[in-house]
């Protein structure tokens, strides 16, 4: 499924950055009067906030909190002192002004996810070494709990009362001077899992200005684009692509409700690019389809417009946005590309969206990497594939099999400095050669775009030896009207020394009432969806058969990311 493949496609100029200061800097340098920010204060109404302010705000708050931490260590630390700071907020605009003042000269950021509870916030606390954190009025009394039972938290500081900080002009100076090291720890990110068993990952400032200028490079983003934040900002996706990366693009990023009011913001801002995963792209392909498909008329008036638009485009004229204009008001009118990463895509969904005019970019990416590896470009992709490596970083198959099969391992600036407190767990992703291990599997083809087929820990051997990927048996399950939610794994048939195939399914009662009837019984789904796995096993080789299936009444659990969580 290739598109628009051109191998001489040059990459994007732009400018150079050595850390994150640079790129505040940057932008008020080279961008002035275009705005970085536009929060919503009502329905309609938006605050615009310009370069000079958010820098103002930014050496604000951070003169005001390297006042607060000399004031709390003693004094032969002091000079060189490096305090890890948390962020603990919903998405807002001191978020952002917390992780850059955190950044430009204070210490560690170490942004929170705040979905959580406070037992695992002690743990996370006390397991990064938390010293100063920046929370919101609403996490004020997870904040109590947390101080209470973890002893080394120095400065606490509500986001409400940022207005309250006066630091001098001198103090002010002294924060802009303070150094950075680039090649340092910048960031701790927490992986998912439990707060116990998850790794902390260490990224340095060069890791994600790298992995920023690699992307700008491969994609056209800028001054003239508004970009809405929908993701949680704690995730290295969203924080380096969608905030940091937008700041040096110098796009302004859109600050509205959230993923949950996600389509009444489009309408209100009209942005022109957005960064999901491909959960909300999904959710908005099945709004579009029940609308195409109401009705005979409705499906030949579409079908027929998109027959004209794919001619028209093999004589290089595009109407789409004309053709399509219904579809694309219902998105805010505006949106011409979507960055979308954290999960494989169904290819038909990205095909969609393309053929009406907006464009939808892959990404492959990984905490550990800052998180981008590899990406579509606009004139250089594929609806099949993740993309292909970011400049600067080299990516390898380790241990292909007989069909090219094996593990992603990659090398570049971008490639984290390990996990912090673990060792063993940094030795073990790294090779002599120095690459990373990525835990992801899949191929590379002729062409170079990546194709992932699963997770390596996810893997099932059957007892011929040959393996099974969940994720590619996800992806044919899931594509059946009649599922929701699927997950496969590998159950243990001990009377045959041997493993069977199973899938736990949470199927889509509207459209399997649609079929059945409203009042049909739990043996009528099963039923129903067994014989939608005899037609899935029809596609696939013997040793890749579903030979169970569970009815789960109600979804999985999913991380806030919106990908379902393969172990509870």
């Amino acid at each position: 499924m290739l598109r628009n493949l051109r191998k001489d496609y040059p990459y994007n100029k732009i400018h150079q950055v050595q850390d994150i200061r640079d790129i505040v800097n940057s932008r008020v340098r080279m961008y002035p009067d275009y705005p970085v920010f536009k929060l919503k204060q009502k329905v309609g109404v938006w605050k615009e906030i310009m370069p000079d302010t958010f820098k103002r705000d930014i050496d604000t708050l951070g003169a005001a909190l390297l006042n607060a931490w000399e004031a709390n260590v003693p004094d032969i630390t002091r000079l060189n002192s490096c305090p890890r700071i948390a962020i603990l907020s919903e998405t807002r605009y001191e978020w952002y002004v917390s992780f850059m003042a955190a950044a430009n000269g204070l210490g560690i950021v170490v942004p929170l996810d705040r979905m959580l509870g406070a037992q695992e916030l002690i743990t996370m606390f006390k397991r990064a070494e938390i010293d100063i954190v920046l929370f919101s009025e609403k996490y004020r009394k997870t904040i109590d709990e947390v101080a209470a039972d973890y002893s080394g938290l120095k400065v606490s500081v509500c986001m409400e009362d940022f207005s309250k900080l006066n630091p001098d002009e001198s103090s002010i100076s002294a924060y802009q001077k303070r150094p950075i090291d680039v090649n340092g720890t910048g960031v701790l990110l927490f992986t998912s899992g439990t707060t116990s068993k998850s790794k902390i990952v260490m990224l340095s400032q060069r890791n994600i200005c790298s992995d920023i200028m690699s992307m700008f490079q491969m994609c056209d983003m800028g001054i003239h684009d508004t970009f809405l934040s929908v993701l949680p900002l704690h995730h290295t996706y969203e924080c380096t692509c969608g905030f940091i990366g937008q700041v040096f693009s110098g796009a302004c990023i859109a600050v509205g409700d959230g993923h949950t009011r996600m389509l009444p913001d489009l309408n209100d801002i009209h942005p022109s690019c957005l960064c999901i995963v491909p959960a909300i792209l999904e959710k908005f392909y099945s709004k579009v389809m029940k609308q195409i498909n109401r009705n005979l008329f409705s499906k030949t008036i579409f079908k027929t417009a998109l027959g004209l638009s794919n001619l028209l485009l093999l004589l290089h004229i595009d109407i789409r946005r004309t053709l399509f204009k219904s579809i694309h008001n219902a998105f805010g009118g505006n949106i011409r590309l979507i960055f979308m990463g954290g999960a494989p895509a169904d290819k038909n969904v990205v095909k969609f969206f393309n053929n009406i005019g907006i464009e939808v970019l892959q990404g492959y990416g990984l905490t550990e990497c800052a998180p981008l590896i590899a990406v579509n470009r606009d004139q250089n992709y594929r609806f099949d594939s993740c993309g292909v490596p970011i400049v600067g970083c080299e990516i390898k198959v380790f241990e292909p099999d007989e069909n090219g099969i094996g593990e992603f391992i990659v090398k570049g600036n971008n490639v984290f400095l390990g996990y912090y407190g673990d060792e063993a767990a940094t030795s073990a992703v790294f090779d002599r050669n120095g690459f990373f291990h990525t835990g992801d599997v899949g191929y590379i083809d002729k062409e170079g775009f990546l194709h992932i087929t699963g997770r390596k820990k996810n893997v099932i051997i059957a007892k011929n030896g040959k393996n099974v990927f969940p994720e590619e048996l996800e992806f044919l399950i899931g594509a059946s009207q009649y599922v929701k939610e699927v997950i496969v794994t590998g159950e243990e048939d001990k009377d045959k020394n041997d493993w069977y195939i199973m899938a736990a399914i949470f199927p889509d009662m509207d459209e399997v009432k649609a079929k059945l009837g409203p009042n049909c019984s739990d043996a009528d789904v099963k039923n129903l969806l067994e014989k939608t796995i005899s037609e899935v096993n029809k596609k696939l080789e013997s040793y890749q058969h579903i030979k169970k299936i569970s009815v789960r009444d109600t979804e999985f659990a999913k991380s806030s990311t919106h990908k379902i969580k393969r172990i509870a």
